[in-house]
C-alpha cells in the first residue's frame, strides 16, 4: 500500500509539473494590431529582423500606433512602433495564466505533501 501512494503521489507530481511546463507555451495568442488595440491587454511583437518587444497595451494617436511600456525612472511610456515591420501580434490571455497560478498551487501542495510523507517515513 505504501508503494502504491508512493508511486500515486509522484505520478500526480510530476502530472503538475509537466502542466507547469506546457501552460506556460500558451498564455499568449495571436491576434491583428486592431484587434490589440481593442483588447488593450499586455502584447508581444516580433518583426521581421527578428526583435521581440513586449508592452503593456498598444493604443492609437491620430493614426500612429503606440505601444504603452513601462520605464524605470520613467513611469509609463507612449513609444512610436509605426516605424517597426511587425509579422507578429500576440496579446497576453488571462485565462491560461490564471489556470498557471491554479495548477502551480497544486503542484507545490502535492511535492510538500510527498516530502512531508518522505521525511516521516510514510511510505
Amino acid at each position: 500500500m505504501k508503494n502504491l501512494l508512493s508511486i500515486l503521489i509522484k505520478s500526480i507530481t510530476f502530472f503538475l509539473v509537466t502542466l507547469i511546463i506546457f501552460q506556460s507555451c500558451v498564455s499568449f495568442h495571436s491576434v491583428t494590431i486592431d484587434q490589440a488595440i481593442a483588447t488593450e491587454k499586455r502584447v508581444r511583437i516580433k518583426t521581421t529582423e527578428g526583435e521581440k518587444y513586449t508592452y503593456k497595451k498598444l493604443i492609437e494617436k491620430d493614426g500612429i500606433v503606440y505601444g504603452v511600456k513601462r520605464i524605470s525612472g520613467f513611469g509609463l511610456v507612449e513609444l512610436d512602433i509605426s516605424q517597426l515591420v511587425i509579422i507578429e501580434v500576440k496579446y497576453s490571455y488571462p485565462g491560461a495564466t490564471a489556470a498557471l497560478v491554479f495548477v502551480s498551487f497544486f503542484a507545490v501542495l502535492f511535492i510538500y505533501v510527498s516530502i512531508e510523507f518522505a521525511i516521516n517515513g510514510l511510505y
